[in-house]
């Protein structure tokens, strides 16, 4: 997009990635195998070439960490899954949003620029809403966490790994030269 003097627009999804190639196109069957198959690439195809979906995902690990290191309840570990799953729920949804402008849109308009800056503005709230119920959370059980600092301390000793590991994944390995 070609913005107006002074105003630099922001980067717009590039189509032609080579990442969104990486994910093999879908071979949509009839009925709901279809349906089920095509969503899956759509989440795929998200992680592949989206930087932020990457960092929800990595984000979304280190959640999955702590709910199986602390012995929390079940509505506490179904209150942080659900904020982690909307939180990518919704930037599927701006991605998708993103895309859409991408392809109607070719030069700087105002309303593409608001819309695609109100779609981030509401991923962006759910993201801070979900360290908010992480944090509230681990306030309200903190004798839990003190409680089972073995169970922490090995979450760290093996989660951190597993992140540094899945962050490489994400950010740094490209598929197709390294795919198998």
């Amino acid at each position: 997009m070609v913005g107006p003097p002074g105003i630099t627009p922001r980067a717009t999804t590039d189509l032609s990635d080579p990442n969104l190639e990486s994910i093999p196109p879908v071979l949509v069957a009839d009925g709901i195998v279809g349906s089920f198959r095509a969503a899956i690439a759509g989440v795929l195809r998200t992680i592949a070439s989206q930087r932020n979906m990457k960092i929800h995902v990595l984000s979304g690990l280190m959640v999955l960490i702590v709910c199986m290191a602390l012995p929390l309840s079940l509505d506490v570990r179904v209150a942080l899954i659900f904020a982690v799953a909307i939180v990518w729920f919704a930037e599927i949804l701006n991605s998708a949003l993103e895309a859409f402008v991408d392809l109607h849109i070719r030069t700087y308009h105002r309303l593409a620029m608001m819309a695609k800056d109100a779609a981030a503005a509401g991923v962006l709230i759910l993201a801070c809403g979900t360290v908010v119920v992480l944090l509230e959370i681990l306030y309200t059980q903190w004798h839990v966490v003190t409680g089972n600092l073995p169970s922490v301390q090995r979450a760290v000793i093996f989660g951190v790994p597993c992140v540094v590991v899945e962050a490489i994944g994400l950010f740094v390995v490209r598929r197709g030269a390294l795919a198998l």
